[in-house]
Formats: C-alpha cells, sequence, structure tokens
C-alpha cells in the first residue's frame, strides 16, 4: 500500500507492493511481539554534539540516517530493494557509561540527552501517521548473533524484498558491539529518494527531551556557555547540568 503519488519513486512494482500489503496486514503485530520479549527501559539516552542539539531544537526535526552510511561492516553491506528505503537512529539503554562519551565526544563538546521510550514512541507516531507510507519499529537491540549468523542473515536479506526483513535486521548486532546497549528506531520510507541517505521527521524537542548533561570532561567555561544557550537561547525548561562521572575523582 503505497501513496499513489510515491509509486514512481518505488522500484520493484508488484512484488515489492504484495510485499508492502503484507507487512502492513501483518508485519506490525509481529513486530510487537518482539519487543515484549524484552523488558522496556525506563529512559533512552543519546550522545551528540552541541551543535546537533541546537539543530533539533532550532529546526524541530529528528535526523535519520542509511544505515549503509555507518561503520559497522555488517550493516553498511546490508544492500536490496526494501532495505535501501529504511533509515534509523541510534539510542542508549545506559545513561552512565566512560566508553560512550569517549566514543561519541571525542573533543569533549557533545552533550547527553535524556527521554524515555514512550516519549520517542509518541513523537515518531504524530510525525509518521501515513500508515501506508511508512512502517517504522523502536525496540532493543540484541547482541547474540555469531558472525556466521549474520552472514546468514545477510544471504537471506540480498535474497529478500520484504520490508519486514530489512527493518528487522537492524535489531541484532553482534557482541562486540553490546557495549552500546541500543534501543533503535528503525523507519521504512516507500516513498524514499535514491540519492537522499537521511530522513527527517518533525518532532517536538521539549516534549521529547527531558534533560541535556555536558561531557563530564567540559570545563566549566563550556559548561556556562551550554546552560546560557539551552536556556536563554532555545527555551529549554528541563534539567541542564554536567555528568558526574568523574566527580571525586583525583
Amino acid at each position: 500500500m503505497i501513496n499513489r503519488a510515491c509509486k514512481n519513486q518505488v522500484s520493484g512494482s508488484s512484488h515489492l507492493l504484495a510485499r508492502l500489503r503484507a507487512w502492513t496486514s501483518t508485519g506490525r503485530r509481529k513486530m510487537k511481539h518482539i519487543r515484549r520479549r524484552h523488558s522496556q527501559p525506563s529512559f533512552l539516552y543519546r550522545i551528540l554534539p552541541f551543535d546537533r542539539l541546537v539543530e533539533l531544537f532550532e529546526q524541530r526535526e529528528l535526523s535519520l540516517s542509511r544505515p549503509s552510511c555507518w561503520d559497522d561492516p555488517y550493516e553498511s553491506s546490508l544492500a536490496n530493494e526494501a532495505f535501501n528505503s529504511v533509515f534509523a537512529q541510534c539510542w542508549c539503554r545506559v545513561g552512565i557509561s566512560d566508553a560512550m562519551w569517549r566514543i561519541y565526544s571525542p573533543d569533549r563538546f557533545s552533550v547527553r540527552i535524556k527521554t524515555t521510550p514512550m516519549l520517542l514512541r509518541e513523537q515518531v507516531g504524530l510525525a509518521l501517521s501515513d500508515l501506508d507510507r511508512f512502517q517504522w519499529e523502536i525496540s532493543r537491540v540484541s547482541y547474540t548473533s555469531t558472525t556466521a549468523d549474520l552472514q546468514s542473515r545477510l544471504a537471506q536479506l540480498r535474497r529478500s524484498n520484504d520490508p519486514k526483513d530489512a527493518v528487522r535486521s537492524l535489531f541484532t548486532k553482534r557482541r562486540a558491539f553490546k557495549h552500546e546497549a541500543e534501543y533503535r528506531l528503525a523507519v521504512f520510507d516507500s516513498c524514499a529518494v535514491a540519492n537522499r541517505d537521511r530522513l527527517v521527521i518533525p518532532v517536538d524537542p521539549h516534549a521529547l527531551v527531558l534533560s541535556v548533561l555536558a561531557d563530564p570532561r567540559a570545563t566549566d567555561t563550556m559548561m556556562q556557555v551550554f546552560k546560557f544557550y539551552l536556556e536563554s537561547k532555545l527555551k529549554f525548561q528541563g534539567q541542564v547540568g554536567k555528568s558526574q562521572l568523574y566527580q571525586g575523582v583525583s
């Protein structure tokens, strides 16, 4: 089921359309079953550069990227007709992590935002209400796959044009990435433009973001600048502070 105006943008014609209809009627029910297998975290976290946080509040948009642009060779190698229309964004279930700060804030200018699975689902649900165009899922990533298992999944995906398989492929990773404790948002867009690597969806950042914490290695001056801009310029009313990860360590 695809909007008439978008039909010419999606290749694969009848085969892919049939898969989409099957996904619309049964896929969402099956994906909900996957969510129930895991306990839902109380909060979700995401570390991003401060200028990206400013963009989130000023443009009021979440930016999702094609997995083919990511660093993981497995995910960047996933490619077929359906998967090329999938975009995703990664969150973390762990709020305190030295590894995550060092990986995603190498210059110490990044911040950590906090939300809940419910708030994220509410914002995404409002933005992607056109179920004829979008199919999306928010769920926990499992780190149980062996290399052989991933190779088998990759081969299966390359043979398939099923949007359900394309989305589900993003919720399994190798154990080497377990420290990321990911919770992902994945979206299938039947009107995706072939040469566009990002999908932006409108959100209310003030309803989505509960708090903003600066890098634990940020200077006091940097912290003052962040706090002033968030509260005075962006009118953010949530908690603004600095991560206390290294507090008391001399």
